[in-house]
């Protein structure tokens, strides 16, 4: 039902727009350059959105962002001076990150989880001979200290 409403949203602006040209333009909503959007590359782009309400607006909107977007490709691809740019040496050491990160993953298995009670428990039988003794914590206490603040 709702693939309907939105082909028919679709359709109907493009019937009226198809009676203008002298160009074929069965099933074209929008025309950039060489390139076009149809009906059927909306459906396809809009079925698996749940979220949006089957209204002829979500359709137009998002035939402005496909001719918003498609411009701003070509005229990016027109445009020399992004060619002219060594982005190399500024992603470098985040692509060694990344690379080390999956490399990591990828030989690290992670097979086991410890609690803490197992951890506290493996550490009691253990029993490691480990002695606190408190002559060796030292406190800087204030020149003008008071007695409580000496004993606390």
């Amino acid at each position: 039902m709702r693939i309907r409403l939105l082909a028919l949203a679709v359709v109907i602006p493009t019937i009226l727009v198809a009676g203008c040209g002298n160009e074929p333009t069965e099933g074209v909503v929008a025309r950039v350059g060489n390139l076009s959007l149809t009906v059927d590359d909306v459906v396809d782009l809009l079925v698996d959105q749940e979220d949006l309400p089957a209204q002829a607006d979500v359709v137009a909107n998002l035939v402005e962002l496909w001719v918003d977007y498609t411009l701003l490709a070509e005229a990016a691809i027109e445009d020399t001076t992004f060619s002219a740019l060594d982005l190399e040496t500024l992603v470098r050491q985040q692509v060694n990150a990344s690379m080390i990160v999956q490399l990591r993953d990828s030989v690290i298995q992670v097979d086991t989880f410890i609690t803490n009670d197992e951890l506290q428990a493996f550490y009691e039988a253990e029993a490691p001979d480990l002695e606190l003794r408190a002559r060796h914590v030292m406190l800087t206490l204030p020149l003008q200290a008071t007695g409580a603040q000496q004993d606390s």
